[in-house]
């Protein structure tokens, strides 16, 4: 029998301080797409806008200089250099709805899930424009920042105690 330990490839202090950059990778996003005034396309792809290249390259650096491989949306796999390189990869959705904040519409978000062994370990999804944040730590659920998570196993275990 495993325990949810188990099931994890890493320890919460470290799903924890990944939470906590993917929080402060958001911030920065936030912020250049909340400040930004140019919704002209970039001309590399079709749908991709300025935009969406300034907040890739804030996304790119900070968890490259955080030692993470990463898969972007925008630019594709990149590798981390160095010794301080971390297992895993993280997968980035830069500005998801580009379109939409391009139009006022306030539903696009910065995504990033921090993947070990093929397991999803942590992930953050940041609505840019109000700032509502959700994250989720394998074994342990997902919930808003800093709401209470349950996982879908705890939640079970607690109704089959109460219909007991």
């Amino acid at each position: 029998m495993h325990s949810a330990n188990d099931e994890r490839p890493v320890g919460d202090d470290e799903s924890g301080s990944v939470i906590d950059l993917f929080g402060a990778i958001c911030d920065r996003t936030r912020d250049v797409v909340m400040s930004n005034a140019d919704w002209a396309e970039s001309g590399v792809r079709a749908g991709q806008y300025n935009v969406d290249v300034m907040v890739d390259l804030v996304c790119v650096q900070a968890l490259l200089a955080a030692g993470f491989d990463l898969l972007s949306e925008e630019t594709g796999i990149q590798r981390a250099d160095g010794e301080g390189r971390r297992r895993g990869i993280v997968v980035v959705d830069p500005l998801d709805g580009s379109t939409n904040a391009s139009l006022g519409l306030p539903w696009f978000a910065t995504s990033l899930c921090w993947v070990v062994d093929g397991i999803p370990v942590a992930s953050m999804v940041t609505n840019l424009a109000t700032g509502e944040r959700f994250e989720a730590i394998a074994g342990r659920g997902a919930c808003p920042r800093g709401g209470r998570c349950r996982s879908a196993r705890a939640r079970a275990r607690s109704a089959t105690r109460s219909s007991a």
